[in-house]
């Protein structure tokens, strides 16, 4: 499950070049609670990140919890002395 904001215009972004996705048939789908299985006539990759520590656009240092406990191994790895 991922939170995802502004939904909608994701997918009118994904669906633009499907002639049978209008924008009313998108509200229709997301209105109905029902879940659709739709593939694109042309695969888009999708790439997830996760972030626990950020500076946002004033330059201030943000910090949330590690809800999938990722930064211990992230540590971890940072900490290894690389191989020669």
């Amino acid at each position: 499950c991922i939170r995802l904001e502004n939904a909608r215009l994701l997918a009118q972004f994904l669906l633009r070049n499907e002639t049978q996705w209008s924008i009313e048939k998108i509200d229709a789908v997301t209105k109905s609670n029902k879940e659709p299985f739709f593939k694109l006539s042309n695969s888009i990759p999708v790439y997830i990140l996760y972030f626990t520590a950020w500076v946002d656009h004033e330059g201030k240092l943000n910090f949330r919890n590690d809800l999938y406990n990722k930064d211990d191994e992230l540590l971890k790895m940072i900490l290894q002395k690389p191989a020669i």
